[in-house]
């Protein structure tokens, strides 16, 4: 589901706010969870996330372990911490109730519980709560099933090479499908030096910025939007508090351009300003 309704959502978060304690728990975890997917915070968010907080703390026994994993992953992608049960998620009672209940702890449990956690390391420095333990960690966020971030697009990244190796003059400027240590991977990683000159990857060793282009496909979006989905806005925000300079390249904007000229002064309008406004 990727159709991104702003009426509907609207209505549901007004209708969330007056009538959430006549929801069952499943009721209230979907609606949660599809605002986080498409990235929607409705204009009421504020008294929203208030009775969700209260929901939680009154039936937080009544949701089963995973619907509870999914809201609170959903909650980052809104950039909300509920932070008071992130701890309650991560504490050993609840890691053995979700495996005693028969959900075994799968990659993608995983994976929203080691997203959750880099969340609040990166995004809430006074959290002084419990943490995930680091042998649960997942080392990727790339899956199959594309659930924390949409692989670099074959057809765009074709279409964006040629120019961007002229714009470089080589490929030796830059990498692609670059794996990061957090397990995000990004789609082309270009290094800059001191005196913010590009390094080749021979002098990578010398980095002192990092810029990180998206090659923002169709699949990266809301159906029939400009709006990222959840997961790619919390990839980027993530990306952004990791050091790096985030460089949106999206297929709408690019396959405007026809020719090679085009599409070469549209990479240095993107990537340059990023480069020199830092070092005015």
């Amino acid at each position: 589901m990727k159709c991104r309704s702003e009426p509907i959502f609207e209505a549901v978060a007004e209708s969330f706010i007056c009538n959430s304690e006549k929801y069952t728990t499943p009721q209230i975890a979907r609606q949660i969870i599809a605002m986080g997917r498409l990235s929607y915070l409705p204009q009421c968010s504020s008294q929203m996330f208030k009775k969700l907080e209260s929901v939680l703390s009154s039936r937080f026994s009544q949701f089963q372990p995973r619907a509870l994993i999914e809201v609170l992953h959903s909650c980052i992608h809104l950039e909300r911490f509920p932070l008071n049960f992130v701890s309650k998620v991560f504490s050993p009672y609840f890691l053995q109730r979700l495996q005693a209940q028969g959900e075994p702890l799968d990659k993608h449990a995983l994976g929203q519980l080691t997203q959750l956690n880099l969340s609040i390391s990166l995004e809430c420095n006074y959290y002084r709560g419990a943490r995930l333990p680091y042998h649960l960690h997942v080392k990727k966020f790339s899956s199959m099933d594309h659930s924390f971030e949409s692989p670099v697009e074959s057809y765009l990244y074709n279409q964006v090479k040629g120019p961007l190796n002229k714009l470089l003059e080589g490929k030796t400027y830059y990498s692609t499908r670059v794996f990061t240590q957090p397990g995000y991977t990004i789609d082309v990683e270009i290094c800059l030096d001191e005196d913010g000159f590009v390094l080749p990857l021979s002098q990578w060793d010398h980095t002192h910025r990092r810029i990180a282009l998206c090659l923002d496909a169709q699949d990266r979006f809301c159906s029939n939007t400009h709006h990222l989905l959840g997961k790619e806005v919390t990839k980027r925000r993530h990306l952004c508090r990791m050091g790096y300079e985030v460089v949106q390249i999206p297929y709408f904007e690019f396959e405007k351009l026809r020719t090679q000229q085009e599409r070469v002064q549209y990479l240095h309008k993107k990537i340059f300003p990023t480069i020199f406004t830092s070092y005015r």
